[in-house]
């Protein structure tokens, strides 16, 4: 809510399916990723009008005109949830160093760990921490009762127990369900 731009969230195999049949349609709309977008680092979708200039404050400069964010929801473990956790927060926090800008820090010793520890994962690439973050999110955790976006975002305020996601009603779409 704090950004300038649309959330969408969507089951993960939606997401999915979501992205492979966007990937072979012809749109006026760009669908970022991280992995078919060079400089995009952000471990969800974006969909962008291509008529329009918006570059984000981040390491890497790619312009995502003006954009909605697209999270996967996902399942969350039953068993180890706070190892999970623990790994979730890890590599977010990898990813934030490898691609925020400091720039924008005031505080100068805050400033000054950020630097150190921006060089102490210099050489851990932003794409090996994207899929290390996807391996662990997009895993079918059976039975579980609790889902959310974990990939970013505000972790215990977007999880909710599974069952909020299992009645849900199809609707066709452009001739598709």
């Amino acid at each position: 809510p704090w950004d300038d731009d649309i959330d969408v969230m969507m089951l993960r195999k939606d997401y999915q399916k979501f992205s492979d049949l966007y990937a072979k349609s012809e749109s006026k709309y760009d669908l970022l990723t991280y992995k078919n977008t060079t400089h995009y680092n952000n471990p969800f979708m974006k969909m962008s009008d291509k008529s329009t200039i918006l570059i984000e404050d981040r390491l890497s400069k790619v312009n995502i005109g003006a954009n909605i964010d697209i999270f996967p929801i996902d399942n969350i473990p039953q068993k180890n949830q706070s190892f999970f956790y623990t790994k979730l927060k890890c590599y977010r926090q990898l990813l934030k160093l490898k691609t925020y800008e400091c720039k924008f820090e005031k505080r100068f010793l805050r400033k000054l760990m950020l630097i150190c520890g921006r060089f102490s994962v210099f050489f851990l690439p932003v794409k090996w921490i994207l899929k290390k973050l996807d391996n662990l999110t997009q895993k079918d955790y059976k039975n579980s009762h609790l889902s959310g976006v974990t990939v970013w975002g505000y972790f215990e305020k977007e999880i909710c127990r599974s069952e909020v996601f299992s009645d849900s009603i199809l609707v066709e779409f452009e001739g598709k369900s």
